[in-house]
């Protein structure tokens, strides 16, 4: 199933796509010493499932890390075609158009060739990382993983991307025409959840029956990426905060129906702000589970006398977490 996505209701999302555009263009123009003018073609979310099928034979697979603010690593990646892949590979050793245009039929770079391409593929993971450091609010370091994969390797790729895959995929297509050669294309993929993470935009839920959303107020970005993982396919939306301003001012904008809370905040206490929230009228019957990794009996009853309505120890299965959540949003008759 795709999911077309209208980019301008994620803004901080949208930036980042447009510097990361900007970013390839000037990169690329200046290492081929070519005209480069990417553009966006299409946006989507897809099934991991639907990406084997999307491949033609005669494409390359890169792959990508990205560690994120040193505690969240995924892999994600890119794919051009296999005439695409020569084409700069020629142009960043200076080739002729018509040299380069000969190796297009023999399906085989060749060792000058490829060693150029991996070259690329370094450079770009440079660009990629340029362009999350400037946008994105933590720290990250982007590298190429050194190899790449043809759809020859139906063994990688089926570990990468499994026909039966149901694990959302944010997919960004981007297509540029360049003269004297085919357009090049670039489709990335990255898993869902770490685009969700770099900014806490829910880009993506596979129901239309959005009951409302749940407040995680958390400043770990790990713990935040596993909970929202967990509540993937509920009719539920993951919003984020990290301290006491930001969650009060999306209690009063935001339709939500429940409040997960870290008691050990870096610069604030949780069990400050569930008391804040049980004090402001706007929004104090909001039921809120609060969470930790000391699962002391003295934090169990500080929560509940400062207004929540359960507690949970991190760390914490789906199991369990879905079953708290459950109990709350289906006794709760006020909201």
């Amino acid at each position: 199933m795709e999911n077309k996505l209208n980019i301008s209701r994620f803004p901080n999302l949208k930036n980042l796509i447009d510097s990361l555009v900007a970013r390839l263009n000037l990169d690329w123009s200046k290492k081929l010493d070519l005209n480069i003018n990417l553009e966006v073609k299409d946006i989507e979310c897809i099934h991991s499932g639907q990406i084997m099928p999307m491949m033609e034979k005669s494409m390359v697979v890169v792959d990508f890390n990205m560690d994120y603010c040193g505690k969240y690593a995924k892999k994600f990646n890119a794919m051009f075609s296999y005439n695409n892949a020569v084409t700069i590979s020629g142009a960043r050793l200076k080739e002729e158009p018509a040299t380069i245009r000969e190796r297009f039929d023999f399906a085989n770079m060749g060792t000058e060739y490829s060693a150029s391409f991996l070259k690329f593929c370094t450079e770009t993971a440079k660009s990629l990382d340029n362009v999350f450091n400037s946008n994105l609010p933590e720290q990250t370091t982007t590298t190429f993983e050194g190899h790449l994969i043809s759809p020859k390797d139906n063994n990688k790729l089926e570990e990468m991307f499994p026909l039966t895959g149901d694990n959302q995929i944010f997919c960004l297509k981007l297509e540029a025409g360049l003269l004297d050669f085919d357009d090049i294309a670039l489709d990335l993929f990255f898993p869902i959840e770490l685009v969700e993470a770099f900014f806490g935009e829910t880009v993506y839920s596979s129901t239309e029956n959005v009951k409302g959303r749940i407040l995680v107020v958390d400043d770990s970005k790990a713990d935040v990426a596993i909970i929202r993982k967990f509540m993937r396919n509920s009719n539920y939306v993951i919003v984020e905060s990290n301290d006491e301003q930001s969650t009060l001012r999306q209690l009063f904008t935001e339709k939500v129906r429940l409040v997960l809370l870290d008691i050990y905040l870096a610069n604030e206490n949780g069990l400050s702000i569930c008391r804040r929230i049980r004090r402001n009228m706007l929004c104090d019957r909001v039921p809120i589970v609060m969470y930790s990794c000391g699962a002391t009996r003295d934090n169990i009853v500080k929560s509940l006398r400062v207004g929540a309505q359960d507690f949970i120890a991190k760390p914490f299965t789906k199991e369990l977490l879905l079953k708290k959540l459950h109990n709350h949003l289906e006794n709760d008759r006020n909201l």
